[in-house]
């Protein structure tokens, strides 16, 4: 679970929309998601099933294959044309 996300942020960041250090997973998803409004969905999903396992500490094998497939959703949509930035940091 947190692998798929770190690996978000990590393919988030290679389009130039790292998450700032201000910034709380929910309130990341929404900044990401105006740039990259097809993104929303998958990230939206990886974001709900990674709070708990955050800050709760626990997940299920069922939600950790889901947090995987949503990954595979989010690095696919990352790689397509329509996904190029340029992106800035903090813009929105």
């Amino acid at each position: 679970m947190r692998r798929a996300y770190l690996q978000t942020l990590k393919a988030l960041k290679a389009l130039g929309l790292p998450r700032l250090a201000s910034e709380g997973p929910l309130e990341y998803l929404e900044r990401v998601s105006l740039p990259l409004p097809g993104l929303r969905e998958p990230l939206e999903g990886l974001t709900r099933l990674y709070l708990p396992a955050r800050y709760g500490g626990r997940t299920g094998e069922e939600e950790a294959e889901r947090a995987e497939a949503l990954l595979g959703d989010i690095l696919r949509l990352c790689s397509s044309p329509a996904s190029k930035g340029p992106f800035r940091a903090g813009s929105s």
